[in-house]
């Protein structure tokens, strides 16, 4: 494979002009064309150069999986800012410590779900710790229809303008990983490696534009955005996106979606695999994935594959650091 030297926002341009109208982006409410993702990408970007947010910019997303999260995400990729995905369920000294350590300007976040309440934790940061924090901006659901339209002229200059100055080799993003002590640390990387890392992972799953990839890791880890959306942008496979990692969930969704692509961590696997639930649900459509991020034994791996009945599933050896695998 020779390396590609272009960025996550060439690479999702290139994708909706190849397949515009094919399902890109999905949940279980909303299903967004390839070029829906691109121009709701494009005005929301134009939208963050509004405000302010420049290449560089550090932006933080703390938010559970949703098509606005992938979308605020790419759009900070487009004009070269440096998104800083933050876990969903860091508590308030724990999204404090991050804030400060990344030198967050800005932060996006999402809507309360389930036992997860986001804005109350936001009312108790202490802001003398956060004095490079500008602003606290919700995460919103999309509707197509909003940008149809399209930017205006000015504004599609200065979104060319910013676009431009991105290279592969700038920050694209900065994740943070435990490693071997309690604190997190924060990873940067670059577009050159989270582009070649999951263009490597797709030529060698052999994923295209046929499959429907079942995204039930964390966007906010690098499994989720580079095994997931950066792979699903190479291929043009839909990426049908799930709040949370809970077995039920993804065996409805595999069933009712027809989902062929799965990846996650062995517990994930093996709670699917050992749910006394499995039975009343066909997982047929399943037809390969990866499977990373913690030690699995061969009787446990082979148990998979055997009760998925999926021809292809892929041990992956990673670190965040490593863009991952």
């Amino acid at each position: 494979m020779s390396l590609a030297e272009t960025t996550i926002g060439r690479c999702l341009e290139q994708r909706a002009g190849l397949t515009p109208g094919k399902k890109g982006v999905s949940d279980r409410a909303c299903c967004y064309s390839w070029e829906q993702v691109w121009h709701i990408s494009r005005a929301l970007a134009v939208r963050y150069l509004k405000l302010g947010i420049r290449r560089g910019t550090h932006a933080a997303i703390w938010s559970l999986n949703s098509p606005q999260y992938l979308f605020c995400w790419l759009a900070l990729e487009l004009i070269g800012a440096v998104p800083v995905l933050v876990n969903a369920s860091y508590k308030d000294k724990e999204l404090a410590d991050v804030l400060e350590d990344s030198d967050a300007e800005y932060l996006f976040y999402g809507s309360h779900q389930g036992d997860l309440h986001f804005q109350p934790v936001l009312d108790r940061l202490d802001l003398k710790r956060l004095p490079k924090l500008q602003k606290k901006l919700l995460l919103e659901p999309v509707c197509p229809a909003q940008f149809e339209k399209g930017p205006e002229k000015e504004e599609l200059d200065l979104l060319r303008e910013a676009a431009g100055k991105v290279l592969p080799s700038h920050t694209a993003c900065m994740l943070f990983t435990s490693g071997t002590t309690s604190r997190p640390k924060g990873v940067l990387l670059s577009h050159r490696s989270l582009v070649n890392n999951s263009l490597a992972m797709s030529l060698e799953m052999r994923w295209n534009q046929d499959d429907i990839m079942c995204i039930a890791v964390p966007l906010f880890h690098c499994f989720g955005i580079t095994a997931g959306v950066l792979c699903g942008i190479h291929t043009g496979a839909e990426l049908h996106l799930l709040r949370e990692c809970r077995s039920m969930e993804i065996m409805e969704r595999v069933q009712n979606y027809k989902c062929t692509v799965l990846n996650g961590v062995p517990t994930m696997f093996l709670a699917l695999v050992r749910n006394p639930r499995k039975k009343d649900y066909c997982l047929d459509s399943l037809k390969s994935g990866i499977i990373a991020g913690s030690v699995i034994t061969p009787e446990e791996y082979l148990e998979i594959c055997r009760e998925l009945h999926m021809e292809k599933l892929q041990p992956s050896y990673g670190q965040t650091e490593s863009s991952p695998a």
